[in-house]
C-alpha cells in the first residue's frame, strides 16, 4: 500500500474480445486483488470501482481493459496509480474459436484489427505481450 493507505500498483490486462483477459485474471486471484468489469458496463464506473477497491486491497490490483485503454489508464494515473499494461496477443484462429464458443457467431473483423493496434501500442510502450498463457506466467512472475 502507498502512504495514502491504498494499493496504488495496478496491472492492466489488455486484449481484444475472447483473448483470455478474464481467464488470466481468474487464474491469479491468489496473487492479485482482481477488480471485475462485467457488472459495471462502462469505463467511468469501472475506474471508480478500481479506486474504491484499492482502499481495502492488500495485494496489487489486477484489472481488465475491455474498454478504451486510455479511458481506464489515464484517470488512474492522474489519481496517482502506477499502471502496468500487459497485452494478450492470441492467434486469430484461437480468437475466432473462442469467440464462436462464447457468442455463437464469427468474430467481427474489427476485433482482429484491434489486436494489431494493441501490438503496436505494446511495442511503443515497451509493455509485455504474449498469448494468454504467456501473460499468465509473466504476471505470476511479476508478483512472487
Amino acid at each position: 500500500p502507498s502512504r495514502s493507505g491504498r494499493v496504488n500498483r495496478v496491472f492492466m490486462v489488455v486484449g481484444c474480445p475472447s483473448s483470455g483477459k478474464t481467464w488470466v485474471c481468474d487464474q491469479l486471484k491468489d496473487k492479485f486483488h482482481c477488480v471485475r468489469h462485467d457488472p459495471l458496463g462502462k469505463a467511468e464506473p469501472y475506474v471508480a470501482e478500481i479506486m474504491q477497491q484499492s482502499k481495502s486491497a492488500t495485494m496489487p490490483l489486477l484489472i481488465e481493459a475491455p474498454f478504451s485503454i486510455s479511458e481506464i489508464k489515464d484517470p488512474l494515473e492522474r489519481a496517482g496509480f502506477q499502471v502496468t499494461p500487459v497485452f494478450i496477443q492470441e492467434n486469430p484462429a484461437v480468437l475466432g474459436q473462442r469467440y464462436w464458443l462464447r457468442e455463437h457467431r464469427p468474430i467481427p473483423r474489427q476485433h482482429l484489427s484491434r489486436q494489431n493496434t494493441y501490438a503496436q501500442r505494446a511495442t511503443a510502450w515497451g509493455a509485455f505481450q504474449g498469448n494468454s498463457s504467456q501473460v499468465l506466467a509473466h504476471l505470476r512472475d511479476m508478483n512472487k
